[in-house]
């Protein structure tokens, strides 16, 4: 008789790098031209697609792509221009929104979570760094912002000097601009994130959302999963797994935002 065994966290992860027809067929709407079809390119953009992730996945240097990719130029301009133009935001937003309805759930979260992250950054990132007190590190804090499920809705990097209450009023207003409040009517944080932004969300929802800071018992040592709360854990957990990610080597953050998303659209399509 064969024993179930449990699904681990890594079978969220990609198995590979090809970019299966598949894969592409859940995100092949967004390379489409105003007739319909594959804008032609000496490329397909689901191989610029797949170098990307192959750059996001491995941390390799812009320079020392695959030779099977085309030259990294190319592959740099097309990550420059959709990012610029908010394609990796489009189309994580489409892919959580379906994975909700897949789930029975509806397209936009009534619940999130919010939490930041601290990481150093490559020695020649001179922009929007600084040192995170708490944590001991000079480099940058990522702030995401996921559902109850663990899907990466949002998400902001800022200079690791500025305060948790800085990042998180930033990322509920990056929310609200990726039209990701109107079902919102909770919002989990830890103990970083002070009156400041509580009294923002309730200024700016009008009280409509609550913000809900969920601490560990004070006779409780070391680190406590939280109810709900875990999920944001996990999901920066899973980033360690994208060696790109393992530090900050962007020398912009919104390449570094960016980053994010293209590993969390990567989970989805299992590249």
């Amino acid at each position: 008789m064969k024993i179930e065994q449990k699904k681990s966290n890594l079978e969220l992860l990609p198995q590979g790098f090809e970019m299966t027809a598949s894969s592409w067929s859940k995100i092949s709407y967004f390379f489409l031209n105003a007739k319909g079809k594959e804008r032609k390119t000496k490329y397909p953009m689901s191989f610029i697609f797949e170098a990307i992730l192959w750059i996001n996945r491995t941390g390799c240097q812009w320079r020392n792509i695959d030779s099977k990719y085309p030259k990294w130029q190319l592959v740099y301009s097309y990550f420059r221009k959709w990012s610029e133009i908010g394609l990796f935001e489009k189309i994580n937003t489409y892919l959580v929104e379906q994975k909700r309805k897949a789930s029975n759930k509806e397209k936009q979260a009534s619940l999130l979570v919010i939490d930041s992250q601290s990481v150093k950054v490559s020695g020649f990132i001179k922009e929007d760094k600084g040192v995170d007190g708490n944590k001991k590190v000079n480099g940058r804090k990522r702030v995401i912002a996921v559902d109850s499920m663990g899907n990466i809705i949002a998400t902001v990097v800022h200079a690791g000097n500025l305060s948790d209450n800085h990042g998180g009023i930033a990322i509920v207003n990056r929310l609200e601009i990726q039209e990701q409040t109107s079902r919102l009517e909770k919002i989990l944080v830890d103990a970083g994130y002070k009156v400041t932004f509580i009294e923002y969300v309730n200024e700016k929802f009008e009280q409509k959302c609550k913000v809900e800071v969920a601490q560990k018992p004070k006779s409780q040592q070391g680190f406590v999963p939280t109810k709900t709360r875990w999920v944001v854990e996990r999901a920066f957990g899973i980033l360690n797994f994208f060696r790109r990610l393992s530090k900050d080597y962007e020398k912009t953050v919104q390449s570094s935002e960016n980053m994010i998303l293209i590993a969390s659209i990567a989970q989805f399509c299992k590249i």
